[in-house]
């Protein structure tokens, strides 16, 4: 019973060990959230070995980098790692990489703002506990990836619509 309570306790305080062990495991999810919704929005065609070497590559360098690198270095560093990333694995064009990310990055940014707003009027937790406490953080960042996966799916849907239209049209 001792393990579990301090197991608690350690997600609910400020916890920089924890944070980053939630942050090295949510970074496998990124890694696959944003790239179900590039390669649906820019219909790379990918076989399954291209995307799980994407996901860990991508999971994996980008913990590593942010581990050693400080910010803002190894903010620019991950995002010039996962634009070759997408350039090489799905072997598309330097501009469809760069769009991929700012999409992402864009994306990121404005579900973070609403999502932050959100826990801060509804759950009514200060800007410092969502972004310290390893809880909050972890379901601040779960319920953004939830958003972006969301999307994913009703992106999909309308275009696979779109093509049984024109399956049918044919």
């Amino acid at each position: 019973m001792q393990i579990f309570q301090t197991i608690w306790t350690a997600m609910t305080t400020q916890n920089d060990i924890a944070l980053s062990i939630i942050f090295f495991l949510l970074s496998f999810i990124e890694a696959s959230v944003s790239m179900l919704l590039f390669t649906t929005i820019f219909d790379m065609k990918s076989s399954r070995k291209s995307k799980i070497i994407y996901v860990f590559l991508v999971a994996i360098v980008g913990s590593i980098i942010r581990i050693f690198i400080p910010d803002p270095y190894g903010s620019f560093l991950n995002i010039l790692v996962v634009i070759c990333c997408i350039k090489f694995i799905f072997k598309t064009t330097i501009l469809k990489a760069l769009l991929s990310e700012f999409i992402m990055i864009a994306l990121s940014i404005v579900l973070e703002l609403f999502m932050l707003k959100f826990y801060q009027t509804v759950l009514n937790l200060p800007y410092d506990n969502v972004m310290t406490i390893p809880l909050y953080r972890a379901l601040f960042t779960l319920s953004i990836y939830l958003c972006i996966y969301i999307l994913y799916r009703i992106i999909r849907y309308f275009k696979d619509k779109r093509r049984r239209f024109t399956l049918m049209q044919n």
